[in-house]
């Protein structure tokens, strides 16, 4: 879940628990996007987010979204890499 302030990323536990945890945009150190998918550096962890699993909005309005906090956005397109 994406908010102003933070990212909230909901994890399972185990079978029967879940639970969550709140990463802010400040703690982003980059953000590598391919044809399907956004791999998040964080806070010396990463997540990798499917595109087509986008349950709202769309992927360019989370691109934008995101660009304006993260400072470092790598698009690797076609083997190559585009840096922004």
């Amino acid at each position: 879940i994406f908010s102003e302030e933070t990212m909230t990323v909901n994890i399972s536990v185990n079978t029967s628990g879940k639970a969550s945890a709140q990463f802010p945009y400040t703690d982003f150190k980059q953000v590598l996007e391919t044809q399907d998918l956004l791999l998040v550096i964080f806070d010396k962890r990463f997540l990798i987010l499917q595109k087509k699993d986008l349950t709202a909005g769309t992927v360019s309005d989370l691109r934008d979204f995101l660009k304006e906090r993260v400072e470092h956005w790598v698009e690797i397109i076609d083997n190559g890499l585009l840096g922004s």
